[in-house]
């Protein structure tokens, strides 16, 4: 295995902090690695990167959320230049 001069020093110097040998570092810096050949989303699970799909049960599901989102298509169909979210809101409310 060829190294340059500042991963050499860097892998000495961590060897000798550590007490272990060179060998061991490498090792271990492999092991750090994903397995190419290995599920990426396990790895990531395992080492805790990755949360659970949340559940959102007050959403619309199956004919309601298709018919939210064909209430929503229209009401962006209605608003053709784009809206800032403040604009948005007072606009939602309507006539005071």
């Amino acid at each position: 295995m060829y190294l340059g001069q500042e991963q050499n020093r860097k892998l000495k110097a961590l060897a000798a902090r550590r007490g272990c040998t060179e060998a061991e570092i490498i090792r271990e810096a492999l092991d750090n690695l994903p397995d190419p050949e290995g599920d990426l989303l396990e790895r990531l699970a395992a080492d805790g990167l990755l949360a659970p799909k949340p559940d959102f049960p007050h959403l619309p599901h199956g004919e309601a959320a298709r018919r939210f989102l064909e209430d929503y298509e229209a009401w962006l169909d209605a608003h053709p230049r784009d809206l800032r979210l403040s604009e948005a809101v007072l606009e939602d409310r309507g006539p005071r």
